[in-house]
């Protein structure tokens, strides 16, 4: 049998406000003046392919996929001329 009262876990209310629906704390949301500038090497398809990743960041995730996935694809291409 519980023995919860007011402001015990599970309670959204009070001291338990900030910690969120499940108990922990939400996290905060990237802001793009906190993140790191992202590294410039040179090729200028990687740092195309790099700066739209950091750019993604603020996108839906069903668009963050997209852009990671054209990352990727680049990187290998460029990898493959390297090595090639």
């Amino acid at each position: 049998m519980s023995t919860e009262t007011a402001g015990s876990y599970g309670d959204a209310t009070g001291a338990d406000e900030a910690a969120g629906e499940f108990g922990y704390a939400e996290p905060e949301p990237f802001g793009g003046s906190s993140l790191p500038e992202p590294p410039v090497t040179g090729d200028d398809a990687v740092d195309h392919a790099v700066a739209e990743v950091a750019r993604s960041v603020e996108r839906p995730l069903e668009d963050q996929v997209a852009v990671i996935d054209a990352a990727h694809r680049t990187l290998q291409d460029r990898l493959a001329d390297v090595e090639g």
